[in-house]
């Protein structure tokens, strides 16, 4: 399993790992960043500094597209990407909240970690053979596709 894993890898063969899986993967990875920005912003709202960014100020562009004009301002791109932000946020919350004990240990090592650790450090940090820790990660990361409703 692993000779094809790196002989598909090694002549730039599309990898065999679902699309849902790699969405997953990706919205853990960025999750503590994500959170961190949050509370920022947050905490400058609280500090009555929550405004300070430029693209509050309203100015209008004209965007053209499938036969019809339309305008934007900086504000309600602004708007509309800080709620889906705080949305994301909230979905990753509620789908981290529903893991069991050893699937969110498993999340935090291999996706919260800022050095990133291989699948073979993960499973030595979490004292897990190489065979639990792939079943574990493969029933956590479907299940969290599941929870984010991309499966």
């Amino acid at each position: 399993m692993d000779i094809d894993r790196n002989h598909r890898r090694c002549w730039g063969l599309p990898s065999r790992k679902p699309a849902y899986i790699k969405a997953v993967e990706e919205y853990l990875y960025e999750y503590p960043a994500l959170k961190a920005a949050w509370e920022i912003e947050k905490e400058l709202e609280k500090a009555g500094l929550g405004n300070l960014y430029p693209s509050m100020v309203p100015a209008y562009e004209e965007r053209s597209g499938k036969g019809h004009s339309e305008y934007q301002s900086q504000t309600e791109k602004y708007g509309i990407l800080r709620a889906s932000k705080d949305l994301r946020l909230q979905c990753l919350e509620r789908a981290l909240a529903a893991l069991t004990k050893d699937e969110r240990e498993l999340v935090e090592e291999k996706y919260f970690n800022p050095l990133r650790p291989t699948d073979q450090m993960v499973c030595e940090t979490l004292n897990y053979s190489r065979g639990k820790y792939h079943q574990l990660k493969r029933k956590t990361l479907h299940k969290m596709a599941m929870m984010l409703r991309l499966i």
